[in-house]
């Protein structure tokens, strides 16, 4: 059965590669002429702030030749660390040096440190003594600095569908996480906007963050589920993270009415950036004031008033776990989240994070009281404050947003830290309903392969290990 992701992928590597039939064809008529039977060009160099470049293009030549890029400071670059591929628009051009086999593996994607925008790369030949043949140049150009909008464009170079952990393991990986980090210190610069709507509860146990992105229409019904619970009114503090710019006029508009309608006090912040999930969830932790920290996504509804504080005995009285999160359902009943776990996917050759059980009726799959797991889910999750600093955090490395709560218990289990369901606690979980607001499937399906490719690259030997352990 085709994976789900490919057929998503395909359509967004289809258009990729409809590009690269273009570009292949002018890169033919222009080249600089090559020894006989070999040839080459450089089809697009794109460079980061840092100086870091994406360089694409295709190269084939006799075996007795070897290649490489050479920068304009006189710096060589093998071609050998490359990530190689085959295009089926090379294997049909019927270019001389493209014949029979060399065609295999032409195409190459490549990360070059230190290539400044406007610097000119040259793609060389030479038979290892004195004579060199200049193939093809090419002049870099400057990607988005926004890491989001790099990797869309990125994302527009066509490579095979099945390889696509190998190319971000090799390439968009090295390229992205500078921009990654050059983004998340920028927003300590930043200023940050507090309002606070009613009286706050004097000495909360517990501060419940909830990050907002694209949309709000679900603060007013989840605010309706809170008044009705009077040990949450009694003893959280409420505090919702804009994490959108589109979002912040409307709050201002609408946040006061739905104090005056419901009396739960909240407050609601603005870091005048959009931070993705984990960087959401770090701003809302600094402005919170309760030892316990609940994360909640704003699509999680409780069932009945007092869940939280069932989940609050379990953390105290469990000094071996880290985190707890309750039992997450379906709008129907079925079960969204009882605990994750990792499965190796042999199509993409990368670790994910998969929901056992989910789909299922709880009453034939879900035991009642707390269950540890390797990994829980973020959607709604339960914390010591102490424990989240330990571990720095939030990781804000990954791009948009999905394994950071993975990461997150995979950091907490290196300390020496459980994870756990309590199963007698059940919330309503609509499921990633601003996730599906960033673009097409296969974009969307892309970032998910990247950062399964991040997790593995961080957590791959400590994953095999806990699947291992758990199979015995």
């Amino acid at each position: 059965m085709t994976h789900p992701l490919w057929r998503s992928l395909g359509r967004l590597l289809g258009r990729a590669h409809q590009n690269r039939k273009k570009s292949a064809s002018a890169g033919l008529s222009k080249r600089i002429p090559a020894p006989h039977g070999s040839g080459g060009h450089i089809e697009w160099v794109a460079c980061t702030p840092g100086g870091d470049a994406f360089v694409v293009g295709w190269v084939a030549h006799d075996p007795a030749l070897t290649a490489w890029l050479e920068c304009a400071d006189g710096r060589r670059l093998p071609l050998a660390s490359a990530f190689r591929f085959t295009r089926q628009d090379l294997v049909d051009s019927h270019h001389p040096a493209l014949v029979r086999t060399r065609a295999v593996d032409a195409a190459f994607m490549m990360a070059v440190p230190g290539v400044a925008d406007g610097a000119r790369l040259r793609l060389v030949l030479s038979d290892g003594g004195a004579r060199t043949w200049w193939v093809s140049d090419a002049v870099a150009h400057p990607l988005p600095p926004h890491p989001v909008a790099a990797f869309k464009a990125m994302m527009e170079r066509f490579s095979p569908r099945g390889r696509l952990v190998e190319r971000f393991t090799k390439v968009d990986s090295a390229l992205l996480a500078p921009l990654r980090a050059q983004q998340c210190a920028a927003w300590s610069q930043l200023p940050v906007d507090v309002h606070d709507l009613g009286v706050p509860v004097a000495a909360p146990q517990v501060s419940i963050i909830v990050p907002l992105y694209r949309r709000m229409d679900f603060v007013e019904p989840q605010l309706l589920k809170f008044s009705r619970d009077p040990w949450l009114r009694a003893h959280a503090e409420i505090i919702y993270v804009v994490d959108d710019p589109t979002l912040v006029e409307p709050m201002l508009l609408e946040a006061a009415a739905w104090f005056d309608l419901y009396q739960v006090p909240f407050r609601w912040v603005w870091g005048h950036a959009n931070r993705g999930f984990s960087g959401a969830n770090n701003l809302g932790v600094s402005v919170a004031r309760a030892d316990r920290l609940l994360f909640l996504n704003s699509d999680v509804f409780p069932t009945e008033p007092g869940w939280l504080a069932p989940m609050l005995e379990v953390l105290a009285q469990r000094p071996d776990l880290g985190l707890v999160a309750p039992l997450l359902l379906h709008t129907d009943g079925t079960v969204q989240h009882a605990g994750m776990t990792f499965r190796w996917a042999h199509d993409l050759g990368v670790w994910t994070n998969i929901h056992p059980n989910q789909g299922l009726d709880p009453a034939l799959c879900v035991p009642p009281g707390v269950r540890e797991h390797p990994t829980v889910t973020g959607a709604c999750v339960l914390l010591r404050r102490g424990d989240l600093a330990a571990v720095g955090g939030w990781d804000t490395g990954y791009l948009i947003g999905d394994f950071e709560d993975s990461d997150l218990c995979l950091r907490l289990r290196a300390r020496g830290l459980g994870c756990a369901c309590l199963n007698d606690v059940r919330l309503t979980h609509l499921e990633r309903q601003s996730f599906s607001s960033l673009g097409d499937d296969g974009f969307r399906h892309a970032v998910v392969i990247l950062n399964a490719v991040r997790q593995q690259q961080r957590w791959g030997e400590a994953i095999a290990e806990q699947v291992k352990g758990a199979s015995v």
